[in-house]
Formats: structure tokens, C-alpha cells, sequence
């Protein structure tokens, strides 16, 4: 989990950048796959009650940003790409 507020123009680069396990193929999920994702949380562990980057765009300015927390499991906001939040990358399996 990467804590990008500092620099949140650049998640999909860090996510394509991140070299976890030492593996290369990293990126930045979609909000689809967050949702999935934090659904088996109890397996996956290690989601905070924070807003999360996912690669969901809603046009060139807005991308999708769930929310994880005390509100809906689906609870999301449209948030421009400066925008600060989490992100979590993820592998392909």
C-alpha cells in the first residue's frame, strides 16, 4: 500500500514502477477490481479506511477513487487526477 498525497499525478506510473516480490508486471487496478479486491479483504488483509487510485477514468480530468471504510463497500467519488489517495497495486493471476 502506497501512500501517494505528495505526488498523486503519478500513480500509474508508480504502480508500473513498483518491483514488489521482484516482479515486474505491477499495475494500477480498476475500481472493479478494488471492489473485488476489498471484498475478500479477509484473505487479502491490509486495507485502510482511505480513498484508493484505481485506473477507472471518468474522462481526461476525473478518475474513480473507492472509498474503504465505514460507509459502502461500493462508496466511491469522481476526483480529479491531482487529487490525493491511496493505491494499492496489483499482479494479474
Amino acid at each position: 500500500i502506497l501512500d501517494l498525497s505528495d505526488e498523486p499525478s503519478i500513480a500509474a506510473r508508480v504502480a508500473a514502477n513498483y518491483r514488489g516480490g521482484g516482479k515486474p508486471d505491477w499495475f494500477l487496478p480498476s475500481k472493479y477490481e478494488l471492489n473485488l479486491m476489498y471484498t475478500n479483504k479477509v484473505a487479502i488483509g491490509g486495507f485502510s479506511s482511505v480513498y484508493y487510485w484505481s485506473s477507472s477514468e471518468y474522462d481526461e480530468i476525473y478518475v474513480s477513487r473507492p472509498y474503504f471504510g465505514t460507509r459502502s463497500d461500493e462508496d466511491e467519488d469522481a476526483c480529479g487526477k491531482l487529487g490525493p489517495a491511496f493505491m494499492r497495486p496489483v499482479r494479474a493471476f
